[in-house]
């Protein structure tokens, strides 16, 4: 049968700890992982067209106005 599961249920607490060392693991490699770079007027290569990435990514700004 494809997509059996071979490994047992965790108990909570492993589940716990094992989510908080991916967490330290996760935040250390972002920080070695950071670049900074200054924009001289080359970016974006194409006027008009960019890609964007993370969790508002896919969120439409209708406006710049404040929200209340």
């Amino acid at each position: 049968m494809a997509g059996k599961i071979r490994h047992k249920a965790l108990k909570s607490d492993q589940v716990t700890l094992l989510e908080e060392k991916n967490l330290k693991i996760a935040y250390e490699a972002a920080l070695e992982a950071i670049v900074l770079l200054e924009n001289d007027g080359t970016l974006p290569i194409c006027p008009g067209k960019i890609a964007l990435f993370g969790a508002g990514a896919d969120t439409t700004v209708m406006n710049c106005l404040p929200t209340f």
